[in-house]
């Protein structure tokens, strides 16, 4: 849960993974992915120059810049942000997705612009928007809205489709499942 992006050129054993939030690839052929369960999976490619990344984009990797640091580092092989596509992938939605005052105070210290993705309702705690948040930090570093695609899909409510930390932790369960998220340049 924080910002380190690893350039990957060749496949390592997933036994000994390195410690990273995101994995950039400009090898054919070499798959990059991402373990979620209910973060935000975000996959980039630049098809023009043959370029892709996985990001596991989870709050506190949002709030230490794991976006940017991922986009810095096609910015510094020559890829333009205007030629870059994303897919934000299935991640606990802005109805499940409730958080504590200081949850929300950490982001608006950060990012001010941040308190359009937090709602309340009457009596209850703020909820987060944690897909849209993604999407508008994607748009303000320079990708075109057009080429970020959202998968609206909410791992906490979805039991029969997604695993959910959140969920089985509601539930009392200790344990949960992961989603994997992947991007192969062909």
């Amino acid at each position: 849960h924080g910002m380190r992006c690893l350039v990957v050129d060749e496949p390592f054993d997933p036994w000994q993974a390195p410690e990273a939030d995101a994995l950039f690839c400009e090898r054919r052929g070499l798959a990059v992915g991402v373990l979620t369960a209910d973060c935000a999976p975000v996959l980039l490619a630049d098809p023009r120059a043959g370029r892709i990344a996985a990001v596991h984009a989870g709050w506190r990797g949002l709030l230490h810049g794991v976006l940017e640091a991922t986009l810095a580092v096609f910015a510094a092989r020559g890829s333009r942000f205007t030629d870059l596509y994303a897919a934000v992938g299935p991640c606990i939605g802005p109805s499940s997705y409730e958080v504590g005052p200081d949850f929300a105070a950490a982001f608006l210290a950060r990012d001010p612009q941040s308190a359009a993705f937090f709602c309340r309702r009457a009596g209850e705690r703020p909820h987060f928007d944690l897909p849209g948040y993604v999407c508008a930090r994607l748009q303000r570093a320079g990708l075109p809205a057009q080429q970020i695609e959202l998968l609206a899909r909410d791992t906490c409510r979805e039991a029969e489709l997604f695993f959910s930390h959140r969920r089985n932790r509601l539930a009392g369960e200790a344990r949960f499942g992961l989603q994997l998220s992947a991007i192969l340049l062909a």
